[in-house]
């Protein structure tokens, strides 16, 4: 990811890049507003800029390699653009360890 949007929208984190499955004119795109949303600021105009965040696939207890169990998209609140909130669509790696037998829930 280029420093001056990292300056921009205030990430520190190495492992966010943007997000390769979106066309590169469409990683930063201006939302109009929708009075009838569920998240507080998709009910007024904002930026959405379209990031994956994707860690090393080792398991932290056996340290076996995991197999990827898709993505989780998470909306995070930034700095205003040009007088409009951005918002960080974040899609998160998944991942599954499979020789944990994880307790019935």
């Amino acid at each position: 990811m280029k420093n001056y949007i990292k300056s921009l929208t205030g990430l520190i984190d190495n492992l966010i890049t943007f997000d390769s499955r979106i066309a590169e004119d469409d990683r930063l795109k201006i939302i109009p507003a929708n009075p009838t949303a569920r998240r507080p600021f998709a009910r007024q105009e904002h930026c959405e800029l379209y990031l994956r965040q994707s860690y090393s696939n080792v398991c932290p207890v056996c340290g076996q390699l995991m197999r990827k169990n898709g993505f989780k998209t998470v909306y995070l609140r930034g700095f205003e653009i040009s007088g409009q909130p951005l918002v960080l669509v974040i899609a998160k790696q998944k991942y599954l360890c499979l020789r944990i037998s994880w307790p019935a829930l």
